[in-house]
């Protein structure tokens, strides 16, 4: 077997196979390629559709559960804040009613 060296067509990285192969890895950019090999030795290379949808699909999932993720945080977040108003709110009313009524005690 004879081992070949060609640059990656995705990202010029270097990827090696052997001649009788007929698929090929980049390490680099995680890309299959079938291998065509004409008369003329010549190799072309085209990307596996079947790695390329499995790229995009890990790519979309991986957005789409930061977007999900972002979206919660931001939502514990506002409840937090929330809840920190009304309990202020709730503390404040307190502080009030009491001054009012030692207000109203010291009078009599």
């Amino acid at each position: 077997m004879n081992l070949i060296e060609k640059k990656c067509p995705n990202c010029g990285a270097n990827m090696k196979f052997e001649e009788n192969d007929s698929k090929c890895y980049c390490e680099y950019c995680k890309n299959e390629f079938l291998i065509h090999k004409d008369q003329n030795d010549n190799f072309t290379f085209t990307i596996n559709k079947a790695t390329k949808a499995f790229l995009t699909y890990w790519i979309t999932s991986f957005i789409f559960s930061s977007i999900i993720s972002i979206i919660i945080f931001i939502a514990v977040i506002a409840l937090f804040v929330f809840i920190g108003i009304e309990a202020f709110k709730q503390s404040h009313e307190q502080k009030s009613t009491s001054i009012y009524s030692s207000v109203e005690m010291n009078r009599y």
